[in-house]
């Protein structure tokens, strides 16, 4: 049974990583990109593209709003965030169910 493309939302505050995430799925041939935002506000606004994702990848540097995270969340694609070392608050998010 063949299956097409992985349906990707990404979201990052710098544009180098933004670029480099979508360009290096892209090379794979087997991910889609279908929307790519600078920020988790803007990701959560871009609502039609983000309904038709399977996978949200999220580039967590600047971008910690637990409500955005929520909202994500309430669409329904599998969520990968990429951290950094800095402090992050996902002990408060598992807490409120919005990190598994």
């Amino acid at each position: 049974m063949a299956y097409g493309p992985v349906r990707i939302a990404l979201a990052s505050s710098s544009p180098l990583v933004l670029a480099g995430l979508r360009n290096g799925l892209q090379r794979r041939g087997d991910f889609e990109i279908v929307s790519a935002r600078s920020s988790l506000d803007e990701l959560v606004a871009d609502a039609l593209p983000l309904a038709q994702a399977q996978v949200g990848i999220l580039d967590l540097a600047t971008d910690t709003d637990a409500q955005s995270m929520a909202a994500l969340a309430e669409h329904g694609p599998a969520l990968v965030l990429l951290l950094h070392e800095q402090e992050v608050p996902i002990a408060d998010w598992q807490a409120f169910g919005q990190v598994r």
